[in-house]
């Protein structure tokens, strides 16, 4: 297990702006280490090492998001294996952490506005707010202004429902559209969407009472959908955000019957489907209306653990 541990690690880079953010782990590193490219070509700079940044490697990186500019990043740490997030918000640039400070951000789901005034993320109660048996409960969403002291930020999400589903929360980047992911169980998600561009604000329930599972992402004005909906297999669906009802969907890539879709993301026009085929991930590109453009080119049967582009 030691020989087979010490292959390492290199996550999937994510691209803000100019820089690139990935993690890696080498050898026998406990930890890994978040590292930053300031562009593509760049030399690597170590922006976050648990072992040497976060209290002598008593301390994990829980998660992270950059800025959609890539000039400040959000993440969450915490203390022994507890996994009890406290988020904090670092400079890129200089490597120094703003004074924002927000405990009680376990799993925590976040977005960022475009500009990177603020963001939209997921928290749990405080001690007091809720029975002590609900503490790991009741996960809400909330939006934080830089500079504002935490406990005054504003509630969007979550309050009078299950105290049980666990929330993930993504805003398109026009910074319009708001999207919440509600997971009820392990076959059963569902999609709200608000429109922050209307007075009112208001939460739509785009698939609440289908009991299937559901994944999202926005392009422009509309919705794509990988979902079990009927289609155990999976399929993709696409619908425009401003005629949301169900007799609008339209069906982008149909279910299939020698794979399975587990994953798919959007870059540029572009649909990236990874597909389960006997066992071995195969990864497609098709047009946004669903017209199949081919295999992307692996280098050894594996499987594909994350997809992403910009």
């Amino acid at each position: 297990m030691r020989q087979l541990m010490a292959i390492g690690t290199l996550d999937l880079p994510v691209v803000c702006g100019q820089r690139h953010f990935y993690t890696v782990r080498r050898g026998e590193q406990r930890q890994p280490v978040l590292y930053v490219r300031d562009r593509v070509d760049g030399p690597d700079r170590a922006l976050l090492d648990p072992a040497h940044d976060l209290a002598q490697g008593s301390t994990a990186l829980d998660w992270w998001y950059p800025s959609p500019d890539g000039q400040l990043l959000a993440y969450g740490a915490s203390g022994h294996g507890d996994e009890r997030s406290t988020l904090f918000v670092l400079g890129v640039a200089s490597g120094k952490r703003l004074p924002d400070t927000i405990p009680h951000t376990r799993y925590c789901s976040l977005a960022w506005q475009p500009d990177g005034t603020g963001f939209y993320y997921t928290r749990f109660p405080a001690a007091g707010e809720v029975p002590a048996d609900e503490q790991d409960y009741h996960q809400h969403v909330y939006y934080h202004r830089l500079g504002d002291d935490w406990p005054n930020d504003l509630r969007w999400f979550g309050a009078g429902r299950d105290m049980t589903e666990q929330v993930m929360v993504q805003l398109s980047p026009n910074g319009r559209w708001l999207i919440i992911s509600a997971f009820v169980s392990d076959v059963q998600s569902a999609i709200y969407v608000c429109d922050l561009a209307s007075p009112s604000a208001n939460f739509m329930p785009i698939t609440a009472s289908i009991a299937a599972l559901f994944s999202a992402e926005v392009n422009g004005d509309h919705l794509y959908l990988l979902t079990s909906y009927q289609a155990p297999r999976y399929r993709i669906l696409a619908l425009d955000l401003f005629q949301p009802s169900l007799q609008n969907w339209r069906e982008i890539i149909p279910q299939r019957t020698d794979c399975t879709i587990r994953d798919f993301c959007i870059v540029g026009a572009t649909l990236i489907v990874e597909e389960l085929h006997n066992a071995c991930s195969q990864v497609r590109a098709y047009s946004l209306g669903g017209e199949e453009h081919g295999v992307i080119d692996l280098p050894s049967l594996g499987a594909v653990t994350a997809l992403g582009g910009a």
